[in-house]
């Protein structure tokens, strides 16, 4: 199984998982229950992929820097693993390059688990 179906799969069982949460917490006993559990579910798998999306971007990597800076600071090493910020967005480019689409699979399948909330609404 090659690392993107491994990845996809995970996306799934996280969001069953998270349906199946809302739908404990609200009960199984009305048909709106499972039609918002099931946007619930998709938009925060939306919102997951929107993070993804700005983080392989670069917005985080301020903060990203400020952490590994912090930690060599406190661990007493006075060798920094990178002078700048510069020098971290830098030794960030080639895996933004090979993760370029990795927020797709987040938004495919939340789009997937919206629609099937709006079917369970017209259905049911």
């Amino acid at each position: 199984m090659s690392d993107s179906s491994k990845r996809i799969l995970i996306i799934h069982i996280v969001d069953i998982i998270m349906i199946l949460v809302i739908l404990l917490i609200r009960g199984f006993d009305q048909a709106i229950y499972y039609c918002d559990a099931f946007f619930v579910a998709g938009l925060l798998m939306i919102c997951f992929g929107g993070l993804s999306f700005v983080s392989n971007c670069g917005v985080f990597d301020v903060f990203g820097y400020s952490v590994k800076t912090i930690g060599t600071k406190l661990s007493g090493n006075p060798d920094r693993e990178f002078r700048n910020l510069a020098e971290y967005v830098e030794s960030k480019k080639d895996k933004r390059l090979k993760e370029k689409l990795n927020f797709l699979p987040y938004l495919l399948v939340g789009a997937g688990t919206i629609l099937l909330s709006f079917v369970v609404k017209v259905l049911l």
